[in-house]
C-alpha cells in the first residue's frame, strides 16, 4: 500500500509542542527567521520518501517549516540503478571521499 504523505504530515508534532523543550523565545526566534524567506519556496530533492536518514529529517521538518510560513516542498526524484550510483558518487564526493566522476557519469546524472 502506498504511503499517504498528507496523513503523514498531519500526524506529526507541532511547533508549540516543542516549547517544553526550547522554549517560547525559539519558538519566536524561528518565526522571525521564517519571515525572511516570504514570498521563496523551499524544494527538497531526495530519493525516498521512507528509509534512511535524509526522509527522516524530512518527514519532520517539511510540516515544521509549512507551520513557520515558509512555503516548503519535498519531491521525491526517480532514477535507475546506474543514475542512483552516480549521485552516491556526488553524495560521497560532497563529504569528502574522493571520487572518480567521469564524463559518463555527468551525462547520465544530467540526462
Amino acid at each position: 500500500m502506498p504511503l499517504d504523505k498528507e496523513a503523514i504530515f498531519r500526524t506529526k508534532a507541532r511547533l508549540h509542542d516543542y516549547i517544553p523543550i526550547v522554549g517560547r523565545g525559539t519558538i519566536e526566534a524561528l518565526y522571525a527567521l521564517a519571515e525572511r524567506l516570504s514570498g521563496k519556496t523551499v524544494v527538497n530533492v531526495n530519493s525516498t520518501f521512507s528509509g534512511g536518514g535524509v526522509a527522516e529529517i524530512l518527514m519532520r521538518m517539511v510540516p515544521l517549516l509549512n507551520q513557520l510560513g515558509v512555503d516548503t516542498r519535498w519531491m521525491v526524484i526517480k532514477g535507475n540503478e546506474s543514475f542512483f550510483t552516480v549521485t552516491k558518487k556526488f553524495h560521497n564526493a560532497l563529504h569528502g571521499k574522493r571520487e572518480d566522476i567521469t564524463p559518463e557519469d555527468y551525462a547520465l546524472f544530467l540526462e
